[in-house]
């Protein structure tokens, strides 16, 4: 081996070893640089009137709020229990958001329409927003999320035609 070689493959294993110990000298709790921390939003779903499927719930962004045709980020369900169902939705990062709920009786998850486009099955959202001919507007049921701060909603399941 050349001088020249020994100095290059010395200096590649000291950044290797400078890098593993910056590495290794991290806690395992703090985020990696650049990564966002996540935690959970806890959902108590009530006035659910009967024990039937289940009550899914979904956390969305303002571009997907209550549009049928695109899929909220962050979800989660449980089985539904009459009166009340928490529902805790995992790995939500810190941002505005707004929730949907609504109990998914016949397990399609899907939620069922009449033929108006009326809700069969219980919904409701976020800050109790009123529901009327159309789904509330995102700003009338977004929240702020911090995962530093643990956040658990309350949100009244309503049911058709006495929303």
């Amino acid at each position: 081996m050349t001088p020249k070689t020994i100095a290059v493959a010395l200096a590649a294993s000291l950044l290797s070893l400078s890098i593993w110990s910056l590495s290794w000298a991290q806690p395992d709790s703090a985020p990696a640089p650049g990564a966002s921390a996540i935690g959970p939003i806890e959902v108590q779903v009530w006035n659910i009137h009967r024990a039937a499927g289940h009550i899914r719930v979904q956390i969305c962004t303002r571009q997907t709020f209550a549009d049928a045709h695109k899929a909220c980020p962050y979800h989660a369900d449980a089985p539904a229990h009459q009166g009340v169902t928490i529902v805790s939705v995992p790995d939500v990062p810190a941002g505005t958001y707004a929730a949907e709920v609504y109990q998914d009786d016949d397990d399609r998850n899907v939620l069922r329409r009449g033929p108006l486009g009326v809700p069969l099955e219980g919904v409701g959202f976020s800050n109790d927003a009123p529901v009327g001919v159309t789904p509330p507007r995102f700003n009338m049921a977004a929240f702020d999320f911090d995962p530093a701060t643990p956040l658990a909603l309350r949100i009244k399941l309503r049911y058709f035609p006495n929303l």
